[in-house]
C-alpha cells in the first residue's frame, strides 16, 4: 500500500505461508483488517484449503495392505477415500479434529483415572471492564481514556463485538491462560487440593461467543459419599443467595428460561427449576440419567431452585457464568464424553453433509484424490463458525489444552 505490493501471491525473498501472511494481516497494528470479518472467514478459507489439500496428497500415497501384506495399488481402495477424518484432522476446530481430542480424553482418563471436578465458564464480553475497553480503544485509538462498560449502550457494545471478534477471541484466550495459571499455583487456596492435571476444551455458543470446558484432577481428593467427600463439596460448589456476593450470583448464575429450554417434551432441558434439599447427597448411578448427568443434589433453599451450581472463590475472580459437578464414576465420565468433549455439528447439519458425501462416493468416473478434495470442501463449506471461532482458528489460539500429552501407536496385528 498504496502501490499494490506485498499481497497474498507476491513474490518474496523469503517465502511464507498462507497463514503467516493472514495473521500478520489480522493481528497487526493496522486495524482495518482485524475490523473486517469478510477478510477473516476468506484468510481461514484460504489457509484451511491448503492445509487440506496437503493433507490428500499425503493421504494419496498411503496404501492399504491385501492378506500378503502387498499395498493395494487401486486408487478406489485408498484409506482416505473411505474414512475423512485421516484429512480433516488436520482443520482445527472441525468433527474430526474434535473426534482426535475424544480419543486423547479417553486414554487421559485410562491412565489418570476418574476425574475430580468438571468445571465449565464462559465470558461476560459485553461487560467485562478489560474487553469492553479493548474494543473501544481499538475503535477510537489506543490513547483513549478507560471507560465503564454500563456506560455504553448495549446496541454500541454489541456492535463493536461484532466488528472486532479477534480482539474479543485473544482476551477470552489471555483470560484462559491466566486462569490455567491460577489454578495450577493457587489450587491449594481455591479447592483445598493440590492440583494435578487437566485437560480443557474451547467451546463456541449459538451466540459465537467462547467457553471452555475443563476435568481437573486434584491430590488426594476423598470418597464423595463420605462426610469428608460431602464436606468437600460443599466447600467447592455452592448454589446459595446467603452470601455477600449475592448480586454477583444472582447475575451469572441465575437460569432464565428460553425457548432453548423446552426443545424436548415440554420440560427444561437444563432441570431448572431443582428440587429443595436440606443435605447434599450424591445421587445413585441409576438416577443419574434420569437427572440429566447431574451427578449431586445440593443443599438448596426454595428460594434458590433456579440457581445453577458455581464455585465461591472462582465466580468472585471470573465474573461470568460457570458451573462446577463433581466427577463420582464412570457413569459421569461418560455423560461428560457424550455431551461435551465428543461435541460438533448439528443433526439437521450433519445429515446435509452426510447427504452430499454420499452423492460423492456414488460418482465412479471421478478419481479417488477428486471425491476427496470435494468431500473436504463439501466439509468446510456445511460447518457453521462464528466470527470469534474463526479468530481462534486463523491466529491459533488454543482450541485444546491438556497437562499431558497423547501419543497414538499402532498395534494392529501382522
Amino acid at each position: 500500500f498504496p502501490n499494490g505490493e506485498g499481497g497474498l501471491n507476491a513474490s518474496r525473498k523469503i517465502p511464507i505461508t498462507r497463514a503467516d501472511y493472514f495473521q500478520q494481516r489480522i493481528m497487526c497494528a493496522d486495524k482495518r483488517f482485524a475490523g473486517n470479518t469478510d477478510f477473516l472467514f476468506y484468510g481461514l478459507s484460504e489457509i484451511e484449503k491448503q492445509r487440506v489439500e496437503a493433507k490428500i496428497s499425503i493421504c494419496c500415497k498411503i496404501r492399504n495392505a491385501d492378506a500378503q501384506g502387498n499395498p493395494i495399488q487401486n486408487p478406489s481402495q485408498l484409506p482416505g477415500v473411505n474414512d475423512p477424518h485421516l484429512y480433516m484432522s488436520s482443520i482445527r476446530g472441525s468433527a474430526s479434529y474434535w473426534k482426535k481430542y475424544t480419543a486423547d480424553g479417553i486414554a487421559t482418563i485410562k491412565q489418570l483415572g476418574i476425574p475430580t471436578f468438571f468445571l465449565t465458564f464462559s465470558f461476560d464480553d459485553l461487560n467485562s471492564v478489560d474487553c469492553v475497553n479493548a474494543l473501544w480503544k481499538q475503535e477510537h485509538g489506543s490513547d483513549s481514556p478507560e471507560i465503564v462498560p454500563q456506560e455504553i449502550p448495549y446496541a454500541t457494545r454489541k456492535e463493536f463485538l461484532n466488528k472486532y471478534p479477534v480482539i474479543a477471541a485473544r482476551h477470552f484466550n489471555l483470560r484462559v491462560h491466566k486462569t490455567l495459571a491460577l489454578l495450577k499455583n493457587s489450587a491449594q487456596d481455591i479447592f483445598g487440593s493440590e492440583l494435578l492435571d487437566y485437560t480443557l476444551r474451547v467451546e463456541f455458543q449459538a451466540r459465537g461467543s467462547p467457553h471452555a470446558h475443563m476435568l481437573l484432577w486434584l491430590k488426594d481428593s476423598p470418597e464423595w459419599k463420605t462426610e469428608d467427600g460431602i464436606a468437600f463439596i460443599e466447600r467447592n460448589i455452592s448454589c446459595s443467595l446467603s452470601t455477600p456476593f449475592k448480586e454477583m450470583v444472582l447475575k451469572y448464575q441465575s437460569h432464565r428460561h428460553s425457548q432453548t429450554c423446552f426443545k424436548k417434551n415440554g420440560r427444561c432441558r437444563f432441570q431448572f427449576p431443582r428440587q429443595p434439599s436440606e443435605v447434599t447427597r450424591v445421587l445413585p448411578t441409576e438416577q443419574i440419567h434420569k437427572n440429566q448427568g447431574r451427578f449431586v443434589d445440593l443443599r438448596r433453599r426454595r428460594e434458590e431452585c433456579l440457581v445453577n451450581n458455581y464455585h465461591p472463590i472462582l465466580l468472585q475472580i471470573l465474573k461470568c457464568n460457570m458451573d462446577i459437578q463433581p466427577v463420582t464414576g464412570e457413569m459421569a465420565i461418560a455423560f461428560y464424553i457424550a455431551k461435551y468433549i465428543s461435541k460438533s455439528e448439528s443433526p439437521i447439519l450433519r445429515q446435509e453433509i452426510q447427504d452430499a458425501m454420499d452423492k460423492i462416493n456414488k460418482a465412479e468416473n471421478l478419481p479417488a484424490q477428486k471425491k476427496m478434495h470435494r468431500i473436504a470442501m463439501t466439509l468446510l463449506r456445511n460447518r457453521e463458525v462464528s466470527s470469534q471461532e474463526a479468530a481462534f482458528r486463523l491466529c491459533h489460539l488454543f482450541l485444546r489444552k491438556s497437562t499431558r500429552a497423547t501419543v497414538f501407536l499402532p498395534t494392529y496385528p501382522k
